[in-house]
């Protein structure tokens, strides 16, 4: 028998797997159960999205839960590592996510594109990489800007409407001193009213609120929390609030779209 030789084929060298890192933006305006569990979906989504693409590297998940007035975190956070060059593409549901108002969404998407980063727009399906995105992206941010004015606007009327009407729960929130009966209506409480009487009477014996802090310590009288020491700024509210002479003010404060809260 001959015999058999096997040439040996030499392995071929190993190519380098590149990968591209994508990270998660999601954002709700409440921590409510349904929005929690909508922000769920959408990050579930997302990932499933991320894994079933072999050249997609899941980065990091940023998540925003407050309301769309205040300081988000983890958009600041994103920013960040953008300029760290730690992703190169970012996940988000749309484009009202990306800021209060158009100018800001126009703002952050130029920063993170300055960075290098494509932003994927799901509900629009939208990239920033597109020739025409910026200008879709303004006409989509102001549509969803003036979305959320109107919707804004109808809540402010359904609110001035339950004033006018005397329906508001406003004007039966109770305060130290008072219950909710059980129709519904502000009764007083005479243990707590007794409090009360004896906080206004020192304060008009010419007791300053630190002092009126001191005689409720030393008479054993708790704070409406149950508390031994009462806050000064407990005192200072009660001293202040038009409920204690027979009135009720509401709408004291206003928040302008995308802005801050401002007094009436």
């Amino acid at each position: 028998m001959s015999e058999r030789i096997v040439k040996e084929i030499p392995r071929l060298p190993k190519f380098p797997q590149y990968y591209t890192d994508v990270v998660i933006y999601a954002r709700v305006s409440s921590g409510k159960p349904a929005q929690i569990y909508s922000l769920a979906n959408q990050v579930s989504g997302f990932v499933q999205r991320i894994d079933a693409d072999s050249h997609y590297r899941l980065k990091d998940i940023y998540i925003d839960v407050e309301s769309g007035d205040k300081y988000r975190r983890e958009m600041e956070r994103m920013l960040s590592d953008a300029r760290a060059h730690k992703f190169s593409v970012i996940l988000t549901k749309s484009i009202s996510r990306f800021g209060r108002n158009t100018p800001e969404v126009i703002k952050n998407v130029r920063e993170l594109k300055s960075c290098g980063v494509k932003i994927l727009f799901d509900v629009e399906n939208l990239s920033t990489e597109d020739a025409d995105g910026e200008l879709l992206l303004s006409i989509i941010a102001g549509l969803a800007e003036a979305d959320n004015k109107s919707r804004s606007d109808n809540q402010n009327w359904a609110i001035r409407k339950r004033l006018e009407d005397g329906t508001s729960l406003l004007y039966t929130r109770p305060c130290f001193g008072y219950r909710l009966s059980d129709d519904g209506l502000l009764v007083i409480d005479p243990g707590e009213a007794e409090v009360v009487n004896m906080i206004f009477n020192w304060y008009l014996e010419g007791h300053s609120v630190v002092s009126i802090i001191k005689k409720l310590s030393e008479a054993g009288i708790k704070s409406p929390k149950g508390k031994d020491t009462w806050y000064k700024k407990s005192i200072e509210t009660m001293l202040s609030n038009e409920k204690y002479y027979g009135a009720s003010f509401v709408m004291k404060t206003f928040t302008y779209y995308g802005d801050e809260k401002n007094e009436n």
